[in-house]
């Protein structure tokens, strides 16, 4: 597909192994934290029976899963390509096959994708809880696992893509530190492209989300009593703070740095000397989309009790208090006729309380917006 020059001077590739080494360090310094970060959430939410059982926070932990097998991918290309350097055989000439079969190439394909199309996922989940909270109700745990099932079988699919070039010249030979924009420069610059799309569009999608919460929170005002609307306003309140600030966290961390690094790339895409010696910032730029997993973890546990206690029962930490004080489990039917029935007229007396009316029930409501 274009022609790779071997003609490195010893002054160009000492001078490319220090600019290699830092950036390769980088990999390691910022994957960690991030794999470490990501892992907490993911176990944290498959050791809790009561986290495992809201729909939306299976969704998070799927996409908390695809961060973390990226930040193990990037810290295995790093230790990988260290080595090359720091044991002389960076250089050597390898068959791109021997490339594309690294263990850290065969993740990063499939969790370069999946982050893109998890962040669509979460968005898309808040997007339908808040413009049909009953439906949403009805919906059982199942409903998230299939959502998480389509997403990453669409991943599997951009992973397939990534072989066709170095299938297509299996014979071709680059250098072993296995770089991979070398490796497949046309589904490197489509991955990268189409995960800042999906990053954009779940921004886009939440912007919509906040405009129909208001509505939705006004239109509610008529079926709940006042203590239960503020309860409710006080959830998504939080709700909305946290997802916001998640997805401007998101737009600066992932979207713009991949589409801007991705910019820059183009010009060395046909020149793999100069990507090799490391000149362009694209690098650094794609690292910082592990940040945003970071973000996410600190305003997860920040701002949600329900993941802190859920780490502390995890790592046995806590143990699990069962309270007989909590809302009696009702059918969702049960809740839809509490919701649906007209609001009662307003007199001076006050109504008797009735078993399908009662403040104990209502607040179970809340389960379909959040």
């Amino acid at each position: 597909m274009y022609n790779l020059q071997h003609n490195l001077t010893i002054e160009q590739k000492s001078l490319t192994s220090t600019r290699q080494i830092v950036k390769f360090s980088l990999y390691i310094a910022i994957g960690a934290p991030a794999a470490l970060f990501t892992f907490l959430t993911v176990f944290a939410i498959a050791r809790d029976r009561k986290l495992r059982r809201r729909k939306a926070f299976l969704i998070i932990g799927a996409l908390a899963l695809a961060d973390f097998v990226d930040a193990v991918a990037t810290i295995l290309a790093g230790s990988y390509r260290l080595c090359g350097l720091t044991y002389g055989w960076a250089f050597a000439k390898v068959h791109v096959i021997r490339c594309t079969i690294q263990p850290y190439s065969l993740l990063w394909r499939w969790s370069d994708s999946a982050i893109g199309f998890m962040l669509v996922a979460v968005s898309l989940d808040r997007l339908l809880a808040v413009a049909a909270p009953l439906r949403y109700f009805k919906y059982e745990t199942t409903y998230a696992k299939r959502l998480i099932a389509i997403f990453y079988a669409l991943s599997v699919g951009n992973w397939l893509l990534a072989w066709i070039e170095p299938l297509w010249d299996p014979g071709r030979e680059i250098y072993a530190l296995c770089d991979a924009v070398v490796v497949a420069p046309y589904f490197y610059q489509y991955s990268k492209y189409l995960t800042a799309c999906l990053s954009a569009l779940s921004v886009l999608f939440y912007g919509v989300v906040i405009f129909m919460l208001e509505q939705r929170m006004d239109g509610l005002g008529s079926y709940m009593d006042t203590k239960t609307l503020d309860l409710q306003r006080t959830s998504q309140k939080k709700l909305t703070v946290t997802l916001g600030i998640s997805s401007v966290c998101t737009l600066f961390f992932d979207a713009i740095p991949r589409a801007w690094g991705m910019y820059m790339y183009a010009p060395e895409l046909n020149v793999p000397d100069m990507i090799i010696q490391g000149h362009s910032v694209a690098p650094y730029l794609f690292l910082i989309n592990k940040l945003n997993a970071i973000v996410n973890f600190f305003l997860l546990v920040g701002r949600h009790s329900e993941i802190r206690r859920g780490m502390r029962f995890a790592f046995g930490l806590a143990t699990r208090k069962i309270s007989r004080r909590r809302y009696p489990t009702l059918r969702a039917s049960q809740i839809e006729n509490a919701m649906l029935r007209p609001p009662p007229a307003t007199t001076n007396a006050t109504p008797p309380p009735s078993p399908d009316s009662s403040v104990e029930q209502v607040p179970l409501c809340r389960d379909a917006v959040v």
